[in-house]
């Protein structure tokens, strides 16, 4: 059935396809994150089927070259997006009993003077990996969603390495560095 307006689709195919780019992109680079880590992993497993669903709204409502062409975008974003989503439905599925199915164990919190909170988490992997440590300035924004911003990703960490030094800064490790209190300005 071809589509009464092939722009509206064909903008609904693109917007599926900018969705599922920016839900890869705030997974490798977190910005925004639910306070409960298994709600992370659901959400990222549903946002990693939008290609396939931009796939099967090009090929059923759309015709002639513009069907083709979106069909292309979103098999090309199928086959890029394909590990993380099989990564993550396997991590759905087995990981269902693990409190915390992303990996980083919350080790200290340190409260920040403007709102928020500075959390060092174990990163590690286990044996293969060693020891590796995210150091995140969090801030509730709404019940249940964070904003982030990672100051520290890397080895050779420990407790004793952070320090709240002022109420806009903070030593981790050999580094001083000022925390925002809105994260991003």
């Amino acid at each position: 059935m071809q589509s009464k307006s092939p722009a509206r689709t064909a903008a609904l195919c693109l917007a599926l396809l900018a969705a599922w780019a920016l839900a890869l992109a705030n997974w490798d680079h977190p910005v925004l994150r639910f306070t409960d880590a298994l709600a992370n992993l659901l959400v990222l497993w549903l946002l990693l089927w939008l290609p396939w669903a931009a796939g099967g709204v090009a090929l059923v409502r759309l015709r002639g070259r513009m069907r083709w062409l979106l069909f292309a975008l979103s098999l090309g974003a199928m086959g890029f997006g394909l590990e993380p989503l099989l990564a993550t439905s396997l991590g759905v599925a087995l990981d269902r009993s693990d409190p915390n199915p992303t990996g980083l164990s919350p080790l200290q919190r340190f409260p920040l003077a403007r709102r928020g909170e500075l959390v060092v988490y174990d990163a590690g992997c286990g044996a293969p990996c060693g020891l590796d440590f995210q150091v995140r300035q969090e801030r509730e924004i709404l019940p249940g969603l964070l904003v982030v911003r990672v100051l520290y990703d890397g080895p050779e960490l420990d407790e004793h390495s952070v320090e709240v030094i002022s109420p806009d800064r903070v030593r981790i490790g050999r580094d001083t560095m000022r925390v925002r209190p809105w994260l991003y300005r």
